[in-house]
């Protein structure tokens, strides 16, 4: 491309038509030698194919050197053939020939009367073949580079500036120039024309058959990284490698590496991350469906599904045939995991699932295992698959049981985010009405919220979300400290000691409690404070502070015997070491109190003489007020967590029939607004709790849960003994209505009289009071009638659609009727855990208890790896390709 140099260009630019128009004559005609070329090509390639085909099913009948007996032999064949008893030789079969170390007896097999020299001979006609076809493919990238040139030469004005015709004519001719120049990188010389012997070379026919097949033109570093897996390979090691992205791991290297080893004599297993299992299926198929015909086996296994019956038979005819096993590493370790649980039953005679089918499986998945450690494994995006914190799989086992510290354990939870709500809603819950000090809480808490929605520190739509850790921990933390204490007092947390009570000083201070769920065993925050002398020793005795000097060198230990709450903080009762300072004036003293390492020590060893029950409620409270609420309020409801509605719960059972009915009841992560997680759940126990009660609080019950929760109450009043509208579960429903703002109907009666009345927009104006007395009477009978009338819960209708929907739109949200539900059904039912549990982790992948040898690629590898994978072998260059 000699017309189209830097000079060249900048001349076009300028608008130079005679350099415009040599630059196009020079390009047509490159266009024209190369569709030249291409058409010789795919001639030679068209004749060679025939001609390959009829030498390799050539019997040789019109040779005379054969004798009779031959020619009998030769003719029979040649009739059996004829009759379709007999198959040629066919062009697939001819190419896999380069592929197999014993081709000639291949052939042969199919034509016994083919020589050893036909067949070598016919194998050189088929690799000629090949590199002429792949240089077909190299022509066709070139005309298309052509092409895109000669459409910016044609109309360069298309363009629309100097700077994008330059930038646009210098881009397409580099591109036509490298495919132009592009070389063959597998080939060995060793010997060129300039030694007088003639070209000369070595090369694998391996990459000649792949690059045939995919049309691909291999890259240096393709070649070398692959070459190095092979080599590492035959030594009987593992390896891992970088290579960066865009290199074509999935696309040419996986592939290639399948051709390479899957051969017959071992098993061949691409284990890939979940997200890239259909893209590396149809990379494999769309490689191997051809030419070089390779089945693609998925290989699935799920505790929760039966197991194939004839599972390692399967295996092995992949094996022996040279197929290829993909699978996800959540499959491989399935299998492992299934069959030590499996294998523990089976060993269990008394086990109720120690059945024939479960032994037959137990032995399938035992030859399975073998199978894959005599294998081989290539792994696509090692550091995904074998990343520490990311590729742990459990299978829990043994006996279900409640989870530790019920129901404590959720009834803090309910009562701590209970605050929240009542602040978001402006109410007071409904136990706390008479409760002056959750009164004053709850003031302080709304005019702290609202503080921090000025700041933007929290934001209140959706609802309200941390956006601020500093100003939780800071601001928000200490009140909620204060609206926990309420809890802990109701249920006399800390105030009895187990052990070591002694007359006058049998539990816990307020001021210790809040202390500990606040800042555990640590030692309390450095407080500085000015107040009068008179005030100092009204706080801390008279002594106390007198005998400090003014200097800041001068100090003093001050026993706090009583819990103290004071206008700058709370003081537990403990050992303080207390600093005089320099006062804004004179009237004033100013100390600075910090509590000392032996005074937290002594105050820690009061609380561990707490009951174990106690204590647990104390380190609970402490957990959700340091990391638990923080983290549960910065997620957004229906976006990153939520509780599937029934017809999510509906598609996600058709899909997954054996699906846990834990992902129906309990809150699940979202990976986008209103689209659940596929599988996965949250771990931790107590972030499961609240963002449950998070989830049920701001969507309400489901109308399958409130029938439930209807179904629950009926049972429940069923069974308890009394006059039924005393009956203690009559009472709640009672409750419940008034809460909600509903009318409380004792008699059918007075609902039908309120139906009908608003149906027919009675006007009973005539039988009230006259004046001020009938504006009145006038106002408190149109309130009445706004509101919803609810019957007793015995006389309810279930049946009755339309009064179930009203009642459902009532009570959805109704807090009490959501806490009654996870506190009765959802936490009892599904917060149960199994004590142990078998665990499976890249750590198993990645080493060698699964699979005989590893082969790992990665774009972003590490060296966090099992050490049976030896160092990772970074690409030179790559980082700062990268940067």
């Amino acid at each position: 491309l000699t017309s189209l140099g830097d000079e060249q260009i900048a001349a076009i630019v300028k608008g130079d038509t005679g350099v415009l128009e040599a630059a196009r004559t020079q390009v047509k005609a490159l266009c024209q030698r190369l569709m030249d070329m291409k058409a010789a090509d795919t001639k030679f390639i068209a004749s060679s194919i025939r001609s390959m085909e009829g030498a390799a099913n050539d019997v040789g009948l019109e040779t005379t050197e054969a004798g009779h007996k031959d020619r009998i032999a030769k003719l029979r064949f040649w009739l059996l053939r004829y009759a379709g008893m007999e198959t040629d030789i066919w062009f697939e079969h001819l190419c896999c020939g380069l592929l197999s170390p014993k081709c000639e007896t291949d052939f042969q097999l199919l034509n016994p009367f083919l020589s050893t020299e036909s067949a070598q001979n016919i194998l050189g006609s088929v690799s000629q073949m090949m590199l002429v076809a792949s240089r077909v493919i190299a022509i066709c990238r070139c005309l298309d580079s052509c092409f895109n040139l000669m459409e910016i030469l044609d109309k360069p004005e298309a363009l629309g500036s100097a700077v994008a015709l330059e930038a646009g004519i210098s881009e397409k001719a580099k591109v036509l120039c490298g495919s132009l120049s592009s070389k063959r990188t597998f080939f060995t010389t060793v010997s060129d024309v300039s030694s007088g012997k003639g070209f000369e070379a070595t090369f694998d026919p391996r990459f000649l058959i792949f690059e045939f097949v995919t049309g691909f033109l291999l890259r240096p570093r393709q070649v070398e990284m692959v070459s190095e897996f092979f080599e590492t390979f035959l030594t009987g090691k593992s390896v891992v490698k970088q290579m960066i992205m865009g290199a074509g791991k999935t696309s040419v290297v996986s592939p290639l590496l399948a051709l390479m080893l899957a051969e017959g004599s071992r098993l061949v297993c691409l284990v890939v991350p979940q997200a890239l299992i259909m893209l590396s299926r149809s990379v494999m198929q769309n490689a191997f469906s051809t030419v070089v015909q390779k089945r693609v086996s998925t290989f699935k296994c799920d505790r929760s599904l039966d197991l194939e019956v004839n599972l390692s038979a399967r295996i092995a005819r992949v094996c022996s045939q040279g197929d290829i096993m993909l699978s996800t590493p959540a499959d491989v370790k399935s299998l492992q995991l299934r069959f030590l649980e499996q294998l523990g039953m089976a060993n269990d005679r008394r086990a109720k699932k120690n059945t024939p089918q479960m032994r037959r499986e137990c032995v399938e998945m035992g030859r399975m295992l073998v199978q894959l450690k005599q294998g081989v494994c290539m792994i696509d995006e090692v550091d995904l698959v074998l990343h520490p914190l990311k590729s742990e799989l459990n299978f829990p086992i043994g006996q279900k049981n409640l989870i530790d510290h019920s129901p404590e354990r959720w009834n803090l939870v309910l009562h701590l985010l209970d605050g929240f709500f009542s602040v978001d809603k402006d109410r007071v819950p409904h136990h706390l009405k008479e409760s002056l000090r959750a009164m004053q809480i709850l003031e302080g808490l709304r005019k702290t919220i609202n503080r921090g929605c000025e700041k933007h520190y929290l934001q209140s739509n959706p609802h309200l979300v941390l956006l601020n850790e500093e100003f939780y921990h800071s601001e928000v933390k200490p009140i909620m400290a204060e609206w926990i204490n309420l809890w802990l007092t109701a249920e006399h947390v800390g105030r009895v000691f187990d052990k070591g009570s002694e007359a006058g000083d049998r539990g816990l201070s307020d001021e210790e409690v809040k202390a500990y769920i606040l800042n555990r065993a640590k030692t309390l925050s450095r407080i500085e404070h000015e107040a009068p002398l008179e005030q100092w020793q009204a706080w801390l005795g008279s002594g106390a502070v007198t005998s400090l000097a003014e200097g800041a060198s001068v100090t003093s230990i001050v026993e706090v015997s009583s819990g103290l709450e004071l206008p700058f903080g709370v003081l537990p009762k403990s050992e303080y070491k207390a600093e005089r300072l320099k006062a804004s004036n004179s009237s004033l003293v100013k100390l600075v109190l910090q509590e000392t390492d032996e005074g937290a020590a002594r105050r820690a060893s009061r609380v561990e003489r707490l009951a174990p029950k106690d204590l647990k409620s104390m380190n609970l409270s402490f957990d959700w007020l340091q990391v638990f609420l923080p983290y549960s309020l910065q997620k957004i409801d229906r976006v990153t967590f939520g509780i599937m509605s029934a017809e999510q719960v509906t598609a996600a059972l058709i899909e997954q029939p054996l699906m846990p009915l834990t992902r129906a009841k309990l809150a699940i992560p979202f990976v986008g607004k209103d689209v659940p997680s596929s599988a996965s759940e949250f771990a931790h126990p107590d972030i499961v709790i609240g963002l449950t009660v998070f989830a049920y609080r701001y969507e309400g019950l489901r109308r399958n849960d409130f029938d439930e929760v209807l179904g629950m109450l009926s049972e429940q009043l069923e069974a308890e003994n009394g006059a039924i509208m005393e009956r203690p579960t009559s009472m709640l429903w009672k409750g419940w209505v008034e809460e909600s703002g509903a009318l409380f109907c004792v008699k059918q009666k007075e609902l039908d009289d309120q139906t009908a009345t608003e149906m027919l927009h009675i006007d009973e104006s005539a039988d009230q009071p006259a004046g001020e007395d009938a504006a009145a009477a006038a106002a408190g009978g149109a309130e009445d009638r706004k509101q919803q009338r609810v019957l007793p819960l015995h006389l309810l209708e279930r049946k009755n659609e339309a009064n179930m929907s009203q009642l459902f739109d009532l009570m959805r949200r109704l807090p009490s009727a959501v806490h009654y539900y996870l506190q009765n059904s959802v936490f009892p039912q599904f917060m149960r855990f199994q004590d142990e549990k078998l665990s499976s982790s890249g750590q198993d992948l990645g080493g060698s208890i699964i699979f005989g040898q590893r082969i790992g690629f990665s774009g972003t590898p590490s060296d966090l790896m099992p050490k049976e994978l030896g160092e990772c072998g970074y690409e030179p260059g790559s980082e700062g390709e990268m940067i």
